[in-house]
């Protein structure tokens, strides 16, 4: 049988995996100032696209961002390079206590 990779967000229960994100908070995760960041890390490829519940009303998916910048954390290159992101990598934290810093950061329980 073929190796399942797990991803960080499988550690989230289904509640937390489907947590909707706002701009401002998914700025907060990656630790930065202003929500502009967010949408230059998007185009730039370091943020998955956001849903939207309406027009001008992004949100994204909290398993989706964190299994997003896992994986750019994971195979870092030139293009994450800034990405403030890397420094869970850098400490090398296991998946358990990425998904606790993360639930800290955003002011989960």
């Amino acid at each position: 049988m073929a190796h399942v990779k797990e991803k960080p967000s499988d550690k989230l229960t289904a509640f937390e995996r489907y947590q909707e994100l706002n701009a401002r908070q998914v700025a907060k995760y990656v630790g930065v100032e202003t929500t502009k960041s967010v949408w230059v890390y998007v185009k730039e490829g370091k943020l998955p696209q956001p849903r939207y519940l309406a027009p001008h009303k992004p949100i994204w998916r909290l398993g989706e961002v964190l299994d997003h910048t896992h994986a750019l954390m994971q195979a870092p290159s030139k293009a994450v390079q800034g990405f403030k992101g890397n420094e869970l990598q850098e400490s090398q934290r296991t998946s358990k206590s990425k998904v606790k810093l993360l639930k800290e950061r955003l002011g989960l329980k």
